[in-house]
């Protein structure tokens, strides 16, 4: 080998060592801005993520509240219910104490017509058994001729005449 030789493979290495040098810094700084850019997309991502989950439980945190208004307000319409079959139940429960009570009134004035036709029955009689005696009794004094003319009305009237025919 030649000096020359030697001069020029030693610029050739000396070139490819710079060039190297050069392809390392150049690598160095691609992958310095590839590792950047690497970071900058996972933050990107971290970020849609992270706002795509807020989104996500946003919705479900909606729906779950849809879905307990429903069940309150299909509580609320059972309790309704319940209230309702309850007052249902007492106005039963009213309505069957008013219907014995109307049977046992019913009964009651039965009673009473039955006592009243019995009284009447009896009062009756002894507006019959007046009329005979007081008949009878103008029969014995002779006043009966006087009482035909007018109508019996009453043992008063009876009374009157026999009291006329005592005084007068």
């Amino acid at each position: 080998m030649t000096l020359s030789k030697f001069y020029e493979e030693e610029k050739r290495l000396q070139q490819k060592i710079e060039y190297l040098q050069l392809d390392t810094t150049t690598l160095r700084q691609n992958l310095q801005q590839e590792k950047i850019t690497l970071r900058q997309n996972l933050q990107q991502d971290a970020t849609t993520l992270r706002h795509d989950m807020d989104n996500s439980l946003a919705l479900l945190t909606t729906q779950l509240q849809q879905k307990f208004d429903m069940l309150d307000t299909k509580l609320a319409e059972i309790e309704k219910k319940n209230e309702t079959n309850q007052d249902l139940l007492d106005l039963e429960q009213k309505y069957e104490s008013l219907q014995q009570n109307y049977n046992n009134l019913n009964k009651e004035n039965t009673n009473l017509q039955n006592k009243y036709s019995l009284v009447d029955n009896e009062l009756q009689l002894v507006t019959n058994k007046t009329k005979r005696l007081d008949e009878f009794l103008l029969v014995q004094t002779g006043l009966y001729k006087d009482a035909l003319k007018k109508p019996i009305h009453s043992r008063e009237r009876t009374r009157r005449v026999e009291e006329k025919n005592k005084f007068g």
